[in-house]
């Protein structure tokens, strides 16, 4: 999370940041089980992307993916966020490529779906002109068949007017 132009790391007494232009240094995270590293990590690669800076992960477990899926708030969240007190903070999505070394999937899964999803889109699109051009050709039917009415309306009432005439005459 960005915070005042730097990378928000936590807080102490005071927020503990990163300043964007130290981070081209070299950085190493470690700690036990349930430590924060996987967080950690998650929070600097999220703050970089916020920033408009590419960042390479190698995520063998898979833990980051969900990066990509906009966050849901929950108590405990919530609870957390407060505790820091964090200011202003948003859930968003992070935009992410997958790679695949075994070629398997991770990208070229993800075009091949968009792939099918590109073919999908076309066919619901063509579906859409061709529901399009069917109501285009109804409103033509309708309008002309309505034209053909008012004619026959005008007939009717010119017809009335003429007899009205004749009856007054008699």
């Amino acid at each position: 999370m960005l915070y005042e132009n730097t990378i928000w790391l936590g807080s102490s007494s005071k927020a503990v940041c990163l300043l964007p232009e130290m981070a081209n240094r070299h950085g190493l995270i470690t700690g036990a089980t349930g430590t924060g590293k996987t967080v950690t990590l998650q929070v600097l690669a999220e703050g970089f992307s916020s920033m408009g800076v590419p960042v390479f992960l190698a995520d063998v477990k898979g833990d980051l993916s969900g990066m990509v899926k906009m966050g849901e708030n929950s108590s405990k969240i919530s609870e957390r966020l407060t505790q820091c007190g964090v200011p202003g903070f948003q859930f968003r999505s992070f935009p992410a490529v997958f790679w695949d070394v075994y070629g398997e999937g991770g990208l070229n899964d993800m075009l091949a779906q968009g792939e099918k999803d590109l073919a999908a889109g076309k066919a619901q699109l063509d579906a859409g002109k061709a529901q399009y051009a069917a109501g285009q050709r109804a409103y033509a039917e309708g309008k002309a068949k309505l034209a053909e009415f008012e004619k026959g309306q005008e007939a009717y009432d010119k017809g009335l007017a003429e007899y009205e005439a004749g009856k007054a005459l008699v």
